[in-house]
């Protein structure tokens, strides 16, 4: 655990543009398959924080996650629980995988009801998956709960 939070602390400065200098390429070489590891939910964190740092430039990276490492849960997984719940616009949103905007707007909307953890696995499918999402007004946008 402690390695774990001092990698996410480090993808942190990483993405914040703080004042590092590590381009954590040997922790990724070497750790990979560790960070893999990890709890769905903390292992999604750290491979999405290693796929923003990589693309930002701020971390070097042979081969990066891959979009399936970067989910908590799989879309199959998480259409069927949306489904299942009958949270018929998320798995829409889901199904048809809407651009972030859309998403963002989404998750804006839903945010100020009381979210059931359904809800909560498909917003966060929708903000781990590649194209993630973008609320219309991100500073003010609650956080998706960790669990």
């Amino acid at each position: 655990p402690a390695f774990i939070a001092a990698t996410a602390i480090l993808l942190t400065d990483r993405i914040s543009e703080g004042g590092g200098t590590d381009d954590l390429y040997w922790n990724w070489e070497a750790f990979r398959d560790h960070y893999r590891l990890a709890d769905p939910p903390v292992r999604a964190a750290l491979m999405n924080g290693f796929r923003l740092s990589g693309d930002k430039g701020r971390v070097i990276l042979g081969d990066g996650p891959t979009q399936d490492e970067c989910l908590t849960r799989g879309d199959d997984d998480v259409l069927s629980i949306v489904s299942g719940a009958g949270l018929r616009a998320l798995a829409q949103a889901i199904a048809e995988d809407v651009p972030p905007d859309e998403a963002g707007a989404l998750w804006q909307d839903a945010a100020t009801l009381p979210l059931s953890w359904q809800a909560v696995a498909g917003f966060r499918y929708l903000y781990e998956r590649a194209g993630s999402m973008n609320p219309p007004d991100a500073h003010q946008a609650p956080l998706i709960p960790w669990t």
